[in-house]
């Protein structure tokens, strides 16, 4: 479908209209490519190179840092064991133990 304002325009204003834009269009185009051609003439200025003669040397493997080790991913593993279920954990990962300490407690009732 055509817009209400063209349907109003005679087929020679249109034509006219088509026309202006037409060379508006190209005459903004020649201005553009004439100020790149006056860019390009001008010289670029050259490049300094330097070469560097190769050489073997060790490099040190050890890394001062400082932050935290985690895994990128944990897996929650559980099991019984002697057909008793894990009731309750008493400790925490990077809690400090002693010997004897209860770290778990187990369930006896049946499964």
């Amino acid at each position: 479908m055509i817009p209400e304002t063209f349907r109003r325009l005679s087929r020679p204003a249109l034509v006219v209209s088509i026309a202006a834009l037409l060379a508006g269009t190209a005459g903004v185009l020649i201005s553009s490519r004439a100020a790149d051609d006056g860019k390009a003439a001008a010289p670029r200025p050259a490049l300094t190179v330097t070469t560097a003669k190769p050489e073997s040397t060790r490099l040190p493997l050890r890394l001062a840092a400082n932050g935290n080790v985690a895994a990128w991913q944990e897996a929650v593993i559980g099991s019984e064991s002697n057909g008793l279920r894990l009731a309750d954990v008493k400790v925490n990962v990077g809690d400090i133990v002693k010997k004897g300490q209860v770290l778990a407690v187990f369930d006896a009732a049946p499964v």
